[in-house]
Order: C-alpha cells, then structure tokens, then sequence
C-alpha cells in the first residue's frame, strides 16, 4: 500500500516529486466542466515528457521509461492500459471513489499525492451529472414520449435506415433547452435512461452541409467521405452514430477542424430514441446514483483527512540537467 498525501499546490508538488524520484507520472486528465488545470508552462525546466491521446505520443512515453523524468499524462484511465513502472505519482484531480484512486496510481511504488480543491462544488455537480437521478431519467423519457414524430425528421430516419415505428425523435438543443440541461447532461442521461441488454436504444444522426474543400490536406479524406459517402436528404449529408470512424480514427477532432474551418456546416445533432419496449429500470438508475454518492462521500472524507504533502524547496536545474531539449517536449494542450 503506497502512501497517500494531498496537496493545494500542483507545479510546487510536481517539480518536487521529479527532485525527489527517478520516475513520475502525473496524471492531467480532467472530468470537471471547469477544472483547475496543471500550468505546464512553470515545469518546462525539469523537461516533463507528454503522454496524450494521438499515438504519435508513445515514443514519449518509451522514452519517459527509458531515461526517467516525469511523465505528464492527459491520457484518459483506461483499465486495459499498460501497468507502468514509477516511483511517484500526482492526480491532478481527485476522482469520484476511493476506488479510483488505486486504479489511477496502479504502477507507483511509493506515494500517490491528491490535489485538494478549495471546494467540493465542482465534484459535487459531476456527481449529479455522470450518476443521474431515477427521477431525471424519467423526466426525460416523458418528454421524448411526448414528442411527435416530423416529416423531415422521418425522411432522416429513413435515410439511414433507422426505423420510424415506436421511434421518438428530437434534435439534442431542443431536447436540452425543455428539460433544462447542458448538452454533455443531456448525452449522460441519455445513455444511463436508453441503455439495454442489446445495446443503447437510441441512434444519432449529425446534419452536415459540405462547403469547401479544406486547405488542411490531412482533413480532405473526412471531407470527401462527407461529401461522397454519407447518405442525404436533399443537400445535406447525414452522419449517423459513428459513421464517419470509417474516414478516420480521431473523427471528432477532424470533424470539429472542418467545422471551424468553414469547409463543412454543422446544421444540428438529432437523436432517435426506440420508445417500444421495455421502460428504463429506475430504481436501478437510483440505486447506482446512491451508491455512487456514498462513495463520493467516503473519498471527500478521506482526501480532508489526509497529511499535506511537504516538499522542500526545489532550486531550478542547472544547464547540465536532463537532456530533454524544448522541441522534444510537446506542451501544446490542444492535441488531446
């Protein structure tokens, strides 16, 4: 069992911990809407190595294990993910389980240091959020129930072959806008109220307008496959659920570059919700909102409780120190 520490101050605890061990890993990886982030910038003198999502980034990580430092990982837990070998370890922000802490610090041989929020608000509304109520999951398949069924959008269901008897259909800012919900609320609800045996009971359909081929070579295949593979209504190119991973791996992030970049319009997402059935278990919904609170609870107790982390002060290395040159050290955050 490693020990635990918390502390209020991350790039103080950071340097100290790469003063102090061989190896490190930092965990930068956020839940919270709006996190209190890892300034990087204040640690590019002990040369961290980056860890993110992209694969290009796993020759950081092979070289992080080979000549040691510390590892700033924003890659998100995956419990298939490799066991790695540290010393050290620092989450940047504290999960919503005891559990999850063990999980996040898998690999550390000595201490785990928490950071320690000012306040529990933002972990407290993630609760909500990611465990919602029975009773928010109710609302919202009355709501969907409710709704009747459109023209266009049965033209839409049909060109992608999604069938339209005891179907419900909704675009998500409306849907969003009734029940008083952000848009990743809405997505959270969703999936814990239209969740089954055989797969989530609903589909997704993004409405895409192609405009302009884009000056970014790396994003013409998404692009053309927009253009000349997705099925339409009229001139507007219909995506369904993860129908457009066949073009790329990370399509999200290319579909958002063309958006930005005017080559495609983003008309709306709508969702079609398979109402026949059987009714969402509610009280299974509640049931693991209430469990997931007690353990929320549990971490908030033993995170207050545990001894600050004391780091001695850490002078700046001196030119000879590690060897990691500023190019090799990738700190743009943009590319998880």
């Amino acid at each position: 069992m490693i020990a635990l520490y918390k502390t209020s101050k991350m790039e103080e605890t950071a340097r100290a911990l790469d003063a102090a061990h061989d190896r490190v890993m930092v965990r930068a990886i956020h839940k919270l809407r709006n996190p209190i982030r890892l300034r990087v910038k204040q640690l590019q003198d002990i040369r961290p190595f980056y860890a993110r999502n992209d694969p290009a980034f796993d020759a950081e990580v092979e070289r992080w294990k080979e000549e040691c430092g510390t590892l700033i990982n924003y890659r998100t837990y995956n419990r298939m993910e490799p066991v790695y070998d540290y010393d050290a370890c620092m989450l940047c922000e504290a999960p919503l389980s005891v559990d999850d802490i063990e999980k996040l610090s898998k690999g550390a041989k000595s201490l785990c240091v928490i950071y320690h929020p000012p306040i529990w608000r933002a972990h407290e509304e993630l609760l909500f959020a990611a465990y919602p109520t029975g009773k928010s999951c109710k609302r919202l398949v009355q709501v969907i129930e409710s709704i009747a069924q459109s023209k266009d959008l049965a033209a839409i269901a049909l060109a992608c072959g999604i069938p339209t008897a005891g179907t419900r259909a909704a675009a998500d800012d409306d849907l969003a806008k009734e029940l008083g919900l952000s848009q990743p609320d809405l997505s959270i609800v969703r999936k814990r109220a239209f969740r089954s045996q055989d797969g989530r009971r609903y589909a997704q359909v993004i409405q895409l307008i192609p405009r302009v081929e884009p000056e970014d070579k790396t994003l013409l295949g998404v692009y053309q496959f927009i253009k000349d593979e997705l099925p339409s209504v009229g001139h507007v190119r219909l995506a369904r659920d993860n129908a457009l991973s066949k073009a790329a791996r990370f399509w999200k992030i290319a579909l958002r570059a063309l958006v930005r970049s005017g080559s495609v319009q983003q008309k709306g997402k709508t969702a079609f919700y398979f109402v026949d059935g059987l009714r969402p278990d509610y009280d299974r919904i509640q049931i693991e909102h209430e469990t997931a609170k007690g353990k929320f609870t549990r971490l908030m107790a033993e995170i207050d409780s545990l001894p600050e982390f004391r780091a001695r002060p850490v002078q700046p290395p001196s030119s000879g120190a590690r060897a990691q040159s500023e190019s090799e050290a990738h700190s743009d955050d943009n590319s998880r």
